[in-house]
């Protein structure tokens, strides 16, 4: 019997891939935001420095706030939430190859693909988005 894991495999092969938003959840440390200190130990689901898989715009809220996929700090399992884009940094365009990845982020009504729209929409993105980036207090 085939478990549904081995079919979503079949699926796809070493070509597949879409371009995706990729990032990390932001280092341990204290960070300004304004005028205010917080000190960041990660989030409730991700430890620091976690990569996340960020989905297009999905809502109109200018991106302030994103689903994004990563690897969960208790289990090492994927998993989908919704966190601001303020705590990710190091944010890139990536292929991404991975048949979970790319599943999920083809449910969407917006989805990242492996076309051109898709590589300059991410490239777009990268031109104001790591200025959203809370940044790090320096002694």
């Amino acid at each position: 019997m085939e478990n549904a894991d081995s079919k979503t495999h079949d699926l796809f092969t070493d070509k597949d891939y879409i371009w995706c938003l990729v990032g990390n959840v932001l280092s341990e440390g204290v960070y300004l935001e304004g005028n205010k200190e917080i000190e960041f130990n990660g989030t409730k689901q991700f430890k620091p420095e976690t990569k996340v898989y960020c989905s297009p715009y999905i809502w109109g809220d200018g991106y302030e706030r994103i689903r994004v996929i990563g690897r969960a700090q208790d289990n090492n399992k994927f998993i989908s939430t919704i966190m601001e884009s303020k705590y990710i940094t190091n944010w890139r365009r990536q292929k991404v190859f991975t048949p979970y990845i790319i599943r999920k982020n083809s449910t969407e009504m917006d989805k990242w693909d492996n076309t051109e729209v898709s590589k300059n929409m991410i490239d777009e993105m990268l031109t104001w988005l790591p200025e959203r980036t809370i940044k790090p207090k320096l002694d």
